[in-house]
């Protein structure tokens, strides 16, 4: 599957897939990089355009967005808590760093088109990037 593909694929606004789905190749427990990019998909497009047109419930918005992103980091797998990177494929961290600082580009570009007055108390944190954006 190509990466346009994927890029194209999103999940319900409402119902986001888990973005860690392991995958066996070769032998190799590896992360599925597709479900992480539908995940990503899915905020960029459905989510995060949006994250900036009401004040009013902007602080409950950054909020779900917040936990939308630390589920790249700390995921649900086969019922139990892992952390993203245990067990990752050093292969999969540059893909995984990519997909968060598109992520963190499309939330300052959203924030920077928005014509609401924002408050200078909210901020995202990105992981895998050790980033952190003012809202």
């Amino acid at each position: 599957m190509t990466i346009t593909r994927i890029r194209s694929q999103v999940y319900d606004r409402h119902a986001i897939g888990d973005p860690i789905q392991k995958i066996g190749i070769n032998g190799e427990d590896r992360f599925d990089l597709t479900a992480a990019e539908k995940s990503a998909n899915t905020l960029m497009k459905t989510r995060i355009p949006q994250l900036f047109l009401t004040l009013p419930r902007l602080e409950g918005h950054v909020e779900q967005l917040q936990n939308e992103l630390n589920r790249f980091k700390v995921s649900n797998f086969e019922g139990k808590r892992i952390k993203m990177l245990e067990g990752c494929s050093t292969k999969d961290i540059p893909s995984l760093i990519i997909i968060m600082k598109r992520l963190r580009n499309a939330v300052i570009k959203a924030k920077n088109a928005s014509t609401i007055p924002l408050p200078n108390n909210l901020f995202l944190n990105f992981p895998l990037i050790s980033d952190k954006v003012r809202i």
